[in-house]
């Protein structure tokens, strides 16, 4: 049971990632970073405990930001 409520916490988040995705796509943003932000959301979502690429996830989303000069971050 706790692997089935751990992929629909993924699910959850895959779908709040899309989301997030076109809404900031549909107003013209480009990701400063490689991979992407939904992209690194994505793979932290797989390769890490939840808590943690949450932690990650919004770590990446706060450097997101005019004065950042962006560039390569992988997991």
């Amino acid at each position: 049971m706790a692997g089935r409520g751990k992929s629909l916490i993924s699910e959850i988040a895959y779908a709040s990632i899309q989301g997030f995705k076109t809404i900031f796509l549909m107003q013209g943003a480009i990701c400063k970073f490689t991979p992407s932000c939904s992209q690194y959301a994505r793979e932290a979502i797989k390769k890490l405990p939840l808590h943690l690429a949450m932690i990650k996830i919004t770590w990446r989303v706060l450097r997101c930001h005019p004065l950042s000069k962006g560039g390569f971050d992988p997991i």
